[in-house]
């Protein structure tokens, strides 16, 4: 599949005939609302310790501020259409080799009779993911809102970044957490709002020694950024406040056992038996529980096959990437790729597989997760390669149809986690959003 086979997938020019998304517009209109007004200053003196559920425990080094009254939700837009029921919302790309970088809009190609599948499992389409050499020259695709620059230089981007307590955003589009000494320990996390980065010096504050990132560190909204503690806690970062907020849950077993998720700005943190509490990162107090069904691939993918990094929830269903363990067929039709990356979407009938074969020269171990949904069939995923450095992706699922959104560079050595806010609306009662 060359460059131009893909571009060719992609949908004509934007035109006069075709009509503007006023949903998706109006909602990309209010995120740059948000981003365009400053946190205003806190009132009253800044205290010195975090907030413990149960009690108060003076923590030297963290930035806090009082709770108050928890902001109204606001009503979500209307969904785009199910993956294989109609066409995206107008996500564009930039066809590279087009006079001015003409942007065109990433249409939903459906699958017919006539467009074969790369392979089948147990019946379930699947198409093979672009080469790590290939994915330069995708299309560059910029999401309504312009949420992500092109490029995210980490070492660069620190260096330059505002302190995140200092000057805070009003809410994040993605975080990146890392170790700038090369270690495992978790250094510092770069904030991301469009061409707005600020930092979070992890490292100079005590009482986050040893804290880990995750993949769902920052919440749904943007508003709440979560790190792990070796304490069994979580310390909650409020990025428009700028203040920080220590969670004891309380949990049957180790926090190592759970996956964080969110329901808006409630932090879910969900059991090995699909039940959990959600507390509201506010105020470190527990507002509830909940309790789903555990992820599963819809297909066959072997004995032992784990579901990595974070799932993102869609119009039907929500969509993980997983570690297979038995081999599934592979490029140009050879039968044994062993343990390949596959990502799954629930559609109303068979899952849509995108499958990422593990012999690819250049490609991580692990190498790949879902990232979020920029549109109702449009779904972000993050491709590592094995030189640390990492793309965001564009993928019409259940087509061939692949552009790039951002590239992310370490310095060498420098271990890094992702973790992006939704760029794309649910309807409201829709459920969680992870």
């Amino acid at each position: 599949m060359t460059g131009r086979d893909l571009r060719d997938l992609l949908a004509d020019r934007v035109s006069d005939e075709v009509p503007p998304d006023l949903v998706a517009g109006t909602w990309a209109h209010g995120r740059r609302r948000r981003r365009a007004r400053r946190a205003g200053a806190v009132a009253g003196a800044v205290a010195a310790t975090l907030a413990v559920v149960g009690g108060v425990a003076g923590v030297p080094g963290l930035r806090t501020g009082d709770a108050g009254p928890r902001p109204p939700v606001a009503t979500a837009p209307a969904p785009a259409p199910a993956p294989g029921t109609g066409t995206a919302t107008p996500t564009t790309a930039v066809d590279p080799d087009e006079p001015g970088g003409r942007t065109t809009p990433l249409r939903r190609l459906p699958l017919r009779d006539d467009v074969e599948p790369d392979l089948r499992v147990d019946g379930a389409p699947g198409v093979l993911a672009p080469y790590p050499q290939q994915e330069e020259a995708l299309p560059l695709a910029r999401l309504d809102g312009d949420p992500l620059p092109p490029s995210v230089v980490l070492g660069d981007d620190l260096a330059r970044a505002d302190d995140a307590l200092d000057d805070p955003l009003v809410v994040a589009d993605a975080a990146y957490g890392v170790a700038l000494d090369g270690g495992r320990s978790l250094t510092d996390v770069l904030l991301v709002a469009g061409e707005e980065v600020r930092r979070v010096r992890v490292a100079d504050v005590p009482a986050l020694d040893g804290a880990q990132a995750d993949p769902a560190m920052l919440s749904s909204d943007g508003g709440f950024l979560a790190l792990r503690l070796p304490d069994e806690a979580l310390a909650v970062l409020d990025v428009a406040a700028g203040t920080w907020r220590r969670v004891e849950p309380d949990l049957d077993g180790p926090l190592a056992d759970v996956r964080m998720s969110w329901f808006g700005s409630d932090l879910w943190l969900q059991g090995p038996d699909g039940s959990g509490p959600t507390y509201d990162p506010r105020t470190g107090r527990r507002v509830g529980s909940s309790a789903r069904d555990l992820p599963s691939p819809g297909v066959d993918l072997g004995d032992g096959a784990v579901p990595l990094g974070r799932g993102r929830d869609g119009t039907t269903g929500t969509a993980y990437a997983w570690g297979a363990t038995r081999s599934l067929p592979g490029r140009d039709g050879e039968p044994a790729v062993p343990a390949p990356t596959v990502v799954s979407v629930p559609t109303n009938g068979r899952p849509a597989l995108l499958v990422v074969p593990s012999e690819d020269e250049g490609r991580a171990s692990p190498c790949c997760s879902v990232a979020s949904w920029a549109a109702g069939d449009v779904l972000l995923w993050e491709s590592r390669n094995d030189d640390g450095t990492g793309r965001l992706l564009a993928w019409v699922v259940g087509t061939h149809a692949f552009a790039r959104v951002t590239h992310v560079v370490a310095p060498e050595g420098v271990r890094w986690v992702s973790s992006y806010a939704r760029f794309w609306p649910t309807a409201p009662g829709d459920g969680p959003v992870g």
